[in-house]
């Protein structure tokens, strides 16, 4: 028994080339189907893991399906989608770090914001009290003024971490759109692959015989 040249031409350049597919990654096309020569003018067919045997006569037309299903387009097709997908998930990435920086950054403003309100009615009670201690008061003074200078610098780097993710986010975008782009085209490609076989299969089980 031997394997059709054609058909193994092709299947070679499948497991040469082939790309595991981790969970959430886009699955890679279907292998090819495989054509056996058997003798007394029959073949057989291996198409979704199934085996069937047809009449010599079905062969060109098998070979036609096989072509038409332009298994190497669509397979250029999933690994360019594979390599996109490395450069969005690279983009994704950085804008993940910069929208945390900026978070960070938020954070630090919010929590002075709030010391500065706490040591502010900390210096209104001294104030209001019967007895007014001034050394005490004049520390909270200090703190509030602290705490005022620290606040603005806050501001000034969230601004920039702000900004700086805003620049991350932009510069993400061409990746985003490309890996888009190449999952609509796998997905194009993939469906007419995927069409092409079934009609192949449907010839198998109209001409052929199951095994």
């Amino acid at each position: 028994m031997r394997i059709y040249p054609a058909a193994l031409l092709l299947l070679c350049a499948l497991y040469s080339g082939r790309i595991g597919a981790a969970e959430g990654d886009p699955s890679p096309p279907q292998t090819l189907p495989i054509i056996y020569d058997q003798p007394g003018g029959k073949f057989i067919l291996r198409v979704d893991n199934r085996r069937y045997q047809l009449p010599n006569e079905n062969k060109e037309a098998v070979a036609r399906f096989i072509a038409d299903a332009n298994y190497v387009h669509t397979k250029n097709l999933f690994d360019a989608l594979k390599r996109a997908l490395i450069d969005k998930n690279k983009a994704d990435e950085s804008i993940k770090r910069a929208d945390a920086a900026a978070n960070r950054e938020n954070t630090k403003v919010e929590r002075l914001h709030q010391t500065i309100e706490s040591l502010r009615a900390q210096s209104v009670a001294v104030r209001t009290s019967p007895y007014v201690d001034l050394q005490t008061l004049t520390r909270i003074d200090n703190e509030i003024v602290n705490a005022t200078n620290q606040l603005h610098y806050a501001e000034e780097q969230a601004d920039k971490a702000k900004d700086k993710a805003v620049e991350v986010r932009k510069a993400a975008e061409p990746a985003q759109q490309a890996a888009q782009k190449a999952q609509d085209d796998y997905a194009v490609a993939l469906k007419q692959y995927e069409k092409t076989l079934a009609d192949l299969k449907a010839l198998a089980i109209a001409t052929g015989t199951a095994l």
